[in-house]
């Protein structure tokens, strides 16, 4: 009797303690114009960029916004956000949404896939990437009206932008998130030049 009340305990402190499990995060990779990798992955999206306060986006057209609702016919908030709470992005027709980026990996949830919705990633070797929600339902094995949430990863060069457009209803989108350039690189880079110039400095003094 004392060890059911244990394993009842047990269990029910999991219930408790344990959120539901992180659908997988697919991860993307590009590179040099194509996409070279599908993979899936436990961990979650960053969801590191405030919609409503980046200075990363630039939105063009009426038919586009940072919102935190649902407009029946119009947008419809991401599964997983709390109405009133949770921002998200939506683009419609003849209005575009783009992220001024620099950044290995850049990730969001990608809502309700359908064809009309479109992304366009660009790398610093000057590659494009066009990838419709027709792509990506062939990439992931997803059929229309699935949500994801998806990374995508450069190989051949940081990802520099990102251009979201819709040729018909709304194209939604949230939990943007990016990483940020390794500090080991920067600091190498700095470290090096340092350096140099201390190279440099002592040779003028021995002369």
């Amino acid at each position: 009797m004392r060890l059911f009340r244990i394993v009842f305990a047990t269990l029910l402190m999991g219930i408790l303690f344990v959120g539901p499990a992180h659908a997988a995060t697919y991860v993307i990779s590009l590179n040099s114009g194509n996409v070279s990798s599908v993979t899936s992955s436990s961990e979650a999206l960053a969801a590191n960029i405030d919609l409503a306060t980046t200075s990363l986006l630039t939105t063009v057209g009426n038919n586009v916004g940072v919102v935190n609702t649902t407009i029946s016919g119009s947008y419809t908030m991401p599964v997983g956000l709390t109405l009133g709470v949770d921002d998200y992005l939506y683009v419609g027709v003849d209005s575009a949404a783009s992220f001024t980026l620099n950044t290995p990996k850049f990730g969001f949830t990608w809502a309700s896939m359908d064809g009309y919705n479109m992304l366009t990633l660009a790398d610093a070797a000057g590659y494009k990437y066009e990838i419709s929600g027709t792509t990506l339902m062939n990439l992931l094995n997803m059929s229309r009206g699935n949500q994801a949430d998806v990374l995508f990863v450069g190989l051949s060069g940081v990802i520099t932008s990102a251009l979201f457009e819709s040729s018909s209803a709304a194209f939604e989108m949230a939990n943007f998130s990016v990483v940020p350039l390794p500090a080991a690189g920067i600091l190498f880079s700095s470290g090096f030049l340092g350096l140099c110039g201390f190279r440099v400095r002592r040779k003028n003094v021995r002369t």
